[in-house]
């Protein structure tokens, strides 16, 4: 199997992470608000999301389909034996339900085809009992978001467009789906929770 993100782990943290402390602090602040202990992370990366969790505490399991995000994860996130790294398929993971207390999907779904999406986010709701999905929102019929929104959401399709011709459809499939509260609108989930960053750019 092709690794489609070789090429891409070896930059991934000193361009993007920066963008990302927010929203990692945010995720690991709501699941230790709830209680959460242990924590999965599907589509880990190069694990910065698991090293913070582990950091508040919390037992972290990543998984990412990526050998080469896996190897700087196991390198990044090795926090006093709080962090476990997993090959595997985020639609199909080596996991059983009740493992774990949470799933945690961050900046992953967007770029997954419909299809594939669908199965991943139907396997997270079978495997714990908390879902926490952080993604790109998109603006509601009839809403027009403020001017520094609209900027960082022009901003966000170039990285989209970058990572190349299949990655940047299925992201242009999810944001004419709703974004991140259409993929929660199909389902019929109805979120406890909502936080903005980045402008409203991203939704938690």
């Amino acid at each position: 199997m092709q690794d489609e993100y070789r090429s891409i782990a070896p930059v991934y943290d000193p361009l993007l992470s920066p963008f990302f402390r927010g929203v990692r602090r945010g995720v690991a602040d709501y699941l230790a608000g709830i209680g959460a202990h242990r924590v999965l992370d599907l589509c880990c990366g190069t694990g910065e999301q698991i090293r913070v969790l582990a950091d508040r505490g919390m037992l972290a399991l990543g998984l990412d389909l990526s050998p080469a995000m896996l190897e700087k994860a196991k390198t990044r996130a090795r926090c006093n034996g709080r962090v476990a790294c997993l090959l595997g398929d985020a639609a199909n993971p080596p996991l059983k339900a009740g493992k774990v207390d949470a799933v945690v999907a961050c900046m992953a779904l967007h770029e997954m085809e419909q299809e594939v999406r669908d199965k991943a986010f139907a396997t997270m709701r079978k495997l714990a009992p908390v879902l926490v999905v952080v993604d790109y929102a998109a603006t509601r019929p009839g809403n027009r978001p403020p001017a520094g929104t609209l900027l960082a959401r022009r901003i966000c399709h170039i990285p989209e467009r970058l990572a190349g011709e299949r990655h940047y459809a299925a992201y242009k499939d999810f944001m004419a789906r709703g974004g991140v509260d259409g993929l929660f609108d199909e389902s019929g989930l109805k979120p406890s929770f909502r936080k903005d960053f980045l402008f409203a750019t991203l939704r938690l």
